[in-house]
C-alpha cells in the first residue's frame, strides 16, 4: 500500500508541476473573450463599415505589464523564455518571444 501511495503522490506531482509550468508560459491567460455589447463605449470606435464576423477580446493590461517587466534584454544575446500569445483574425492565438528593445537614450 505504501508503493501505491508513492506512486500516486509522484505522479500527481509531476501533473501538477507541468500544469503550472504551462500556464505559466500562456499567454492567453491575458486575453478574455467578450462580446461587443460587453466593451465600454469609450473602447468602441465609430466605424463606416462593420465587419460580418468578428471576435472580441478583452487585454489584461496589469498582466502584460507584469509580464513586460521580465522580459530581457536583447543585447544579452540569450533566447528569452517570455511567450505571450496575441489572438489573430481566425480566431487562434500566435506567439511571440519577447525581448526589450529600448530606443531611448538611457
Amino acid at each position: 500500500m505504501k508503493q501505491f501511495y508513492s506512486k500516486f503522490v509522484l505522479i500527481l506531482v509531476t501533473i501538477l508541476m507541468f500544469s503550472a509550468f504551462g500556464s505559466a508560459q500562456n499567454g492567453k491567460s491575458l486575453w478574455s473573450k467578450t462580446t461587443q455589447n460587453q466593451l465600454s463605449k469609450k473602447a468602441q470606435v465609430f466605424r463606416k463599415t462593420q465587419p460580418k464576423k468578428a471576435n472580441y477580446y478583452q487585454l489584461d493590461i496589469n498582466s502584460l505589464k507584469d509580464m513586460l517587466q521580465t522580459a530581457p534584454d536583447r543585447k544579452t544575446n540569450q533566447n528569452s523564455n517570455l511567450i505571450i500569445s496575441f489572438p489573430t483574425a481566425d480566431d487562434t492565438f500566435e506567439s511571440f518571444r519577447i525581448s526589450e528593445a529600448s530606443v531611448m537614450a538611457p
